[in-house]
């Protein structure tokens, strides 16, 4: 669906699998799938290196089995979790962020120092340029990339 990302790969659960759960998107899935896509290629462009996508679009149950927030944006196929070999993911995020001009992104977050989300406005919302770091879950998500 895009030069450097699958649908299969934005799609693929371990925990869906082990738990025979469908994690197929519909078709308003599918279109948000292509908006975050055009925003992984962006970041790609951005970091100059390939990303490895850990976790993008969750089904409702999924989410829960993973024990992801209920408001998450992987529900909605606008976010993915994802390590950029090379880089460090705090590295990832300070690039994310110095490149606001060229990425419009929603959110970032560097998760327990192991990885980057990213995730992207749906078309009727305006970019809200935030950045988090949660380093557990005792601490909680503290504003910026530290």
């Amino acid at each position: 669906m895009s030069i450097h990302f699958s649908l299969e790969e934005l799609t693929s659960s371990e925990y869906a699998a082990r738990h025979g759960i469908n994690n197929s998107p519909n078709a308003e899935i599918l279109a948000n799938l292509n908006m975050l896509m055009d925003g992984l290629e962006r970041a790609r462009t951005v970091l100059d290196k390939p990303m490895s996508i850990s976790s993008g679009y969750r089904s409702p149950k999924v989410n829960a089995g993973a024990g992801g927030s209920k408001a998450s944006y992987h529900m909605r196929g606008l976010a993915a979790d994802f390590v950029c070999p090379g880089m460090t993911p705090k590295d990832v995020c300070k690039a994310l962020e110095a490149a606001k001009q060229v990425i419009q992104y929603d959110k970032i977050i560097l998760e327990y120092g192991r990885w980057t989300h990213i995730q992207f406005p749906d078309v009727d919302e305006e970019p809200r340029m935030q950045s988090f770091t949660i380093m557990s879950k005792e601490t909680g998500y503290e504003q910026g990339i530290r």
